[in-house]
C-alpha cells in the first residue's frame, strides 16, 4: 500500500491538517537536526490515535510513535515511514496522591517538576 492510499484512509478518522507529507524532522526534535519522514500523523485524542495505529498496522507500512521528540535522531537520509507525533491531548501532567500520570508529548523538565513539587 503506497503513501497516497494510507493518506486517504487516515483521512477517514483525522482531519486532513493533521497529516503532513514529506516533514522535516529537524522541526519536531529537540537536537533540530534530521532528514525528512516520508509522512507526519498527529492524533488529537485517544480515538484518533486508536484509528491511526489500527490504519498503520494494517497497511504493513513502518511507522514510529514520537512524542515531544526529545533525545531523538534523525539520520540526514531521513525516515522511509510515517511519524505518529502526539497531540496536544497527549500534553499532561497528573498528581494523584503519590501517583504522576504523564503523557506521551508531556516535556520531561514539566514532569520532573511537578513530581517534585508534590
Amino acid at each position: 500500500m503506497g503513501l497516497k492510499e494510507i493518506k486517504k484512509l487516515l483521512m477517514n478518522g483525522i482531519d486532513e491538517k493533521n497529516i503532513i507529507e514529506n516533514v522535516s524532522m529537524a522541526q519536531h526534535t529537540s537536537f533540530k537536526a534530521g532528514g525528512s519522514a516520508d509522512m507526519m500523523v498527529m492524533p488529537q485524542n485517544i480515538d484518533e490515535l486508536k484509528y491511526v495505529l489500527q490504519t498503520l498496522a494494517n497497511s504493513g507500512y513502518p511507522y514510529m510513535i514520537l512524542g515531544n521528540g526529545s533525545n531523538v535522531l534523525v539520520k540526514d537520509g531521513g525516515y522511509k515511514g510515517i511519524i505518529v507525533k502526539m497531540g496536544d491531548a497527549f500534553d499532561h501532567v497528573n498528581v494523584d496522591g503519590c501517583k504522576v500520570e504523564c503523557g506521551a508529548a508531556a516535556l520531561l523538565s514539566v514532569a520532573a517538576k511537578t513530581a517534585a513539587a508534590a
